[in-house]
């Protein structure tokens, strides 16, 4: 129980050395995932697969020992922020040309979809995951918030006033499969790319920013 950082139910700043640890299990899979595919380990299958269940497994101890991911850290970020912060971060501090495929792969995308249904189903729901799923580029995940959380479309979202499109876009990374359908489901969605954010910008001019930056 001092492990976990108490033994009652109750939600606690003392709670959060425990959520921290599950996540630093699920980002040490997802890092792992990236460095694997660039440095190859050869595992059997049934390996492989084994490392998602423990990420799973240690959630699950976690949440029988009392603790709830709804504790914020210092920032006021959840551990739902966290993960898909963290995914975010992954995939831009890669080096693309030694690396272009991170989370393009759907066992990638499967994972942060499960990993971040995971930590919502136990409460853990984040007003952010929305815009943090989008700008991440997590199309599986997206698809999956769309369709049980029925935004409005144009919704804004932060002090930027950023529509979902207007998150997806801000990366400036516009070539691989996953970007494509994120924005592609958004559209679809009907997400408008000339609503105006909070500077009196539409995804169009972030586009268009983009692809001047990338030349």
């Amino acid at each position: 129980a001092s492990i976990m950082g108490g033994n009652g139910i109750a939600a606690s700043v003392e709670k959060l050395p425990g959520i921290v640890m599950a996540l630093a299990g699920a980002l040490g899979f997802a890092v792992g995932t990236v460095f694997s595919k660039k440095y190859p380990i050869r595992l059997p299958p049934i390996a492989a697969a084994a490392t998602t269940t423990q990420v799973f497994t240690v959630f699950r101890t976690i949440l029988a020992r009392g603790e709830r991911p709804v504790v914020k850290d210092a920032q006021g970020n959840l551990p739902l922020d966290c993960f898909l912060q963290s995914m975010a971060s992954a995939a831009a501090t890669l080096d693309k040309k030694a690396y272009p495929t991170h989370m393009e792969a759907e066992s990638d995308q499967a994972f942060a979809r499960d990993v971040a249904l995971f930590l919502i189903e136990n409460g853990g729901a984040s007003p952010s995951m929305l815009p943090l799923a989008a700008y991440a580029h997590l199309a599986l995940l997206l698809e999956e918030l769309l369709s049980r959380e029925k935004p409005e479309p144009n919704a804004v979202y932060g002090k930027t006033k950023n529509t979902l499109l207007h998150e997806a876009l801000r990366r400036e990374e516009f070539s691989g499969k996953m970007t494509a359908r994120t924005i592609h489901d958004l559209l679809a969605y009907g997400v408008d790319p000339e609503a105006l954010n909070g500077k009196k910008k539409s995804a169009l001019d972030l586009y268009a920013k983009a692809k001047r930056t990338l030349r």
